[in-house]
């Protein structure tokens, strides 16, 4: 495990038809003005959690189920995450499959 100071905010991401990536991408420009580095990048682009303060994992859901590669992130990642504050945000549409139309 690095011993260096970590940096900065990371907001990774799974994103099939790319509207998590524009939820990922708002996140990172909307530190900026508070002075908080972000680093917003596809999460199959992120090696190691380490070198950040804090992590943001965003996922794209279909059929009630986040992304598996976004569920493979946080498996790989999860000893790491859980020594910093860490946040899971989704975006998909959302029904009630109990609720149907007439």
């Amino acid at each position: 495990m690095s011993t260096g100071a970590r940096s900065g905010v990371l907001v990774a991401y799974v994103s099939r038809n790319g509207s998590t990536a524009e939820i990922a991408e708002t996140i990172g420009k909307e530190m900026e003005p508070i002075g908080i580095e972000a680093v917003v990048m596809p999460a199959e682009d992120v090696s190691d959690v380490i070198p950040f303060d804090e992590g943001n994992l965003g996922s794209s859901v279909y059929a009630w189920r986040l992304e598996k590669s976004a569920v493979d992130f946080a498996r790989r990642h999860a000893a790491n995450l859980r020594s910093m504050p860490a946040w899971l945000f989704a975006a998909g549409y959302w029904t009630d499959p109990q609720i149907r139309e007439n």
